[in-house]
């Protein structure tokens, strides 16, 4: 019986739950599973830190290893570091860069209760410019009260939806459930593929490391502190966590626990083996004890390593070595012995609660039924600095607690966690505590007696509320410049547009903020943002607390209604005010400011989110044309950008994906119709953007520099496709002034004509009038040395541009093509006649070739054959063609000449 009591005590007191985990530790020590390998660890190691430096790294290190993992073929990239702080605005923006050309890279958001019980969850994000590219992932990793890591989050809810945890999303099979699972720690986390950052960013990375992987970027040096304590392997990095707990979920590892029922009905089975007359000696109930251990041991096991199921045994062993024992002090018939035993099992129960109660980490405490302290852990001495006697020298609120649960009228289960702030030592300290009703058994003179006792736990929080009012602090307020942080701004924003009326948001940055943190350093840079933040405060000019989008960029609201004029009036007002000087530490430092600004009407929908967004596209597009006055939101230029930039990202892929392509359009001599080439058109049709005029993308290919690697493939095209058909066919391909302001354009050519055998006395090469601005000796040398290979020389779209007759004189143009805009009044109007009969009569005295464009008219063709006219092309002839179309309309006309069909 009394072996019993001790058992339910323990268990009470949480020892068998604890015997029970450290059971499956060691099982699962036992279980070595290998890592997949799907995973890839890349650890900012404490080599990684000597090599790039200080952390942390600006976020254009974190762009380079993303860039050499999209290159490699990485499937999957998280990142597991904290991004929600804004670092060097051109490391954020090519981070930013790098996520959005990747397009599958994850970072974490931590996500929690706002406070103990509260409903409002509260989310610490990455800078808006990385979210809105970057899938989110929740990264809360949570320990026991032991402070092991054992369980893991499928995901969170919060209030923009559910959010998957890393693991869980890594592992690809998330679902939406805010419940966890029993990480595998089986799984060796020594057989993750693991490479330093360091060697990534050094080339010394092979691409069949990372191609088709999952790559998780996270913190091993110690000098970061990211680790966690786990089973059976000890300290590990958080990024490993996540990894394991991924692995978990791809292996299908998930530990489950055998059912309760099961357990008892197995115990219940062994208990009544136990019972048979056959083991009436007193050695055979301890073999049948020895073989029910191992067997069931063997078992339990056998389940662990097949089915990943774990069995709690603490309670079945100990009930089966109590039984035993009783069974033997039945058998033997030694009551003295017996009591003897139980005495000494009770002392060494005793020691054992004294030690653990002695080493507790909280202050704890064992009542008897008056109220009286059994037992005290050191850390209650230390808590309440002596030692307590009596439940009523402890706080009012403890006191109550422990008199209800030693009292007639106790509760039958434990008390849940219950919270108080309670004063000693003349402090105030912020408690949390719960207290265990139980019932003890002890022999009396006649009978045994049940007693009650009660056990109060009690933790000092306070230090710990203290951070978590600093940690509510800076996640509200920027910490260096006491401004508002995004996210508190963007709430602020939610309640200011639920006033119904019209209000303006203005954001500003400090232009050339770069040049006083390199000339009057850092400190000073620091400073001036200090004193932006206190100057736009101090003005009185009726808007709100500023807040502190990123590095140099700044934003309020206004908080009266306002109009369109006297936003921009404010706007103004806060551009200038920025722009006066700053005096610090007796140095001046001067900076001026690019505003942005944009006006929410009572019925506009946009949340907070969006309305930032607004306005920050505004302060954009002010930063990158250099505004000198505040620029309002424009919905039209905003879009025009957008797709600026959305061509631009797809012409990086658009060649290998095959979205290009050339079409021809029929060339004509116009003496007697005879089809004598072609000119070759780029068309674009994207896969994302549908097809994309040339105005639109052949201007972004020049400024970016993708021209370079477009001429070429055009060229090359045309070249093959004209090789193919029958006769001899020129063609005539556009070269832009950037390929000719580039070195490689006398190479390309040459490469091309090699590679495709094409002659060059049938190619033409055609500029536009935009050349000549850019007019130098070396262009001209260029022309010459292309023209010496047999290749000619057309201007194309003349009349349009720069044009004149010293330009003509100077460069080695063989043909001039007149602008199809010339030939819409020709026959009607008598200016456009005598403005081609001018051209051709310059051409003549040039010695060079006229070709009409946009000729669409019979009537047309007749002038320019009856004036001369040498060559001709337009829709009268066919319109661009696809190759195989324009392939059939040379078979149509092939060498002879003809009519225009």
């Amino acid at each position: 019986m009394l072996i019993g009591v001790l058992v339910l005590l323990a268990h009470s007191l949480g020892g068998l739950e604890r015997l029970d985990l450290a059971l499956q530790d060691l099982r699962t020590a036992k279980v070595h599973r290998p890592a997949s390998g799907d995973i890839v660890f890349v650890a900012i190691d404490a080599k990684s830190l000597a090599s790039v430096g200080t952390w942390p790294w600006s976020r254009r290190v974190h762009a380079d290893l993303l860039d050499r993992f999209t290159e490699a073929g990485a499937a999957e990239v998280f990142f597991d570091i904290d991004f929600s702080f804004a670092g060097d605005a051109a490391g954020d923006r090519a981070f930013a860069e790098a996520i959005e050309r990747a397009g599958n890279v994850s970072l974490p958001r931590f996500i929690q209760a706002e406070r103990h019980g509260s409903a409002r969850i509260t989310q610490t994000r990455p800078q808006a410019a990385f979210g809105r590219v970057a899938w989110p992932v929740a990264a809360n990793v949570s320990t026991d009260r032991s402070g092991l890591v054992r369980d893991y989050p499928f995901g969170r809810f919060a209030e923009d939806g559910f959010i998957p945890s890393a693991g869980a999303y890594l592992s690809g099979q998330y679902r939406e459930t805010d419940g966890h699972f029993a990480i595998n720690f089986a799984v060796d986390p020594a057989t993750v593929p693991s490479v330093s950052a360091t060697d990534v960013l050094a080339g010394r990375l092979p691409p069949e490391a990372v191609a088709g992987r999952i790559v998780v970027v996270g913190a091993s040096a110690v000098e970061l502190g990211d680790f966690f304590n786990v089973p059976v392997h000890g300290i590990v990095p958080g990024a490993l966590v996540h990894i394991l707990a991924a692995e978990t979920l791809r292996q299908s590892l998930i530990i489950g626990e055998l059912r309760i029922e099961v357990v008892v009905a197995a115990l219940v089975g062994l208990l009544l083996l136990l019972q048979s007359p056959r083991l009436d000696r007193p050695a055979r109930p301890l073999a049948a004890l020895v073989l029910s251990l191992v067997a069931s041991e063997a078992l339990v096991f056998g389940l662990l390593v097949q089915a990943n199921v774990t069995v709690p045994t603490a309670l079945p062993y100990a009930a089966l070595i109590g039984f035993t024992l009783w069974s033997l002090a039945n058998q033997l018939d030694l009551r003295d012995l017996v009591i003897r035993m139980q005495r000494k099992e009770v002392k060494g129960a005793k020691d054992l609660l004294d030690q653990v109660f002695l080493d507790s980490f909280d202050a704890r405490f064992l009542f008897d039924a008056r109220e009286n302290v059994l037992i005290q852990s050191q850390t209650a001495t230390k808590m309440f600095g002596t030692a307590i006697r009596t439940a009523s020298e402890l706080p009012p609120n403890l006191h109550r607690a422990v008199r209800k649960a030693v009292g007639p009228d106790a509760p039958a289960a434990p008390s849940g966690m219950s919270k108080a702030v309670v004063t000693w030592d003349g402090k105030e300290h912020h408690i949390e505590y719960y207290v265990t009703p139980s019932s003890v058994v002890e022999p009396g003179e006649a009978d045994v007696v049940t007693k009650r006792v009660a056990t109060l736990s009690v933790r000092d929080v306070t230090l710990l509320r203290e951070r978590e009012r600093e940690i509510a602090y800076l996640s509200s307020y920027d910490h260096l410049t006491g401004a508002l942080r995004r996210n508190t701004f963007a709430d602020f924003l939610t309640l200011r547009k639920m006033a119904g009326e019209r209000f303006a948001v203005i954001a500003l940055n400090l232009h050339r903020f770069k040049t006083i943190n390199v000339v009057l350093g850092r400190d000073i840079g620091d400073a001036v943002l200090k004193a932006t933040v206190a100057r736009i405060e101090r003005a009185g000019l009726g808007v709100s607390a500023v807040a502190r989008l990123e590095g140099d960029a700044f934003a309020v609201f206004t908080e009266a209604a306002v109009d369109e004029a006297e936003a921009e009036t404010l706007a103004d007002r806060l551009g200038a005010l920025v722009g006066d000087p700053f005096v610090i530490d007796g140095l001046l430092a001067k900076v001026d400011a690019r505003v942005g600004y944009t006006l929410i009407e009572p019925a506009d929908d946009a949340d907070a989110d969006t309305i930032l967004s607004r306005v920050e596209a505004a302060l954009d597009i002010a930063r990158s044309t250099n505004a000198p006055r505040p620029l309002l939101y424009d919905a039209g230029r905003i879009e025009r950008r957008d797709r600026a930039r959305a061509i631009e990202r797809g012409m990086e892929t658009a060649l290998q994906q095959g979205e290009f392509y050339v079409t021809y359009q029929p060339q004509h001599r116009v003496t007697d119709g005879k089809l004598i080439g072609s000119e070759a058109l780029v068309r674009w049709t994207s896969a994302r953007l549908g097809p994309v005029p040339p105005d639109d993308f052949i201007e972004i290919a020049e400024s970016n520099g993708f021209i370079g690697e477009l001429g070429p493939w055009v060229l090359r095209q045309a070249l093959t496709d004209t090789q193919r058909l029958p006769g001899d066919l020129s063609v005539a391909v556009n070269v832009s002034a950037a390929q000719l302001l580039g070195t490689d354009v006398v190479n390309d050519v040459t490469h091309c004509l090699a590679e495709t055998g094409f002659p060059a006395d049938r190619l033409c090469l055609e500029l536009t009038e935009s050349v000549f601005a850019l007019s130098s000796g070396e262009i001209v040398e260029r022309m010459r040395d292309l023209q010496f290979m047999g290749a000619t020389w057309a201007l194309d779209d003349f009349g349009t541009g720069y044009a004149s007759l010293g330009y003509l004189s100077s460069f080695p143009i063989e043909k001039l093509k007149l602008d199809r805009s010339f030939m819409t009044d020709l026959g009607s109007d008598p200016a456009a006649l005598a403005i081609f009969l001018s051209v051709k009569s310059l051409c003549r005295g040039l010695g060079i070739k006229l070709l009409c464009e946009g000729v669409e008219t019979a009537g047309q063709l007749e002038i320019l054959r009856a004036n001369g006219c040498d060559e001709a092309q337009g829709y009268l002839y066919g319109k661009p063609m696809a190759y195989e179309e324009f392939a059939a309309y040379v078979d149509r006309h092939g060498e002879r000449p003809g009519k225009v069909s």
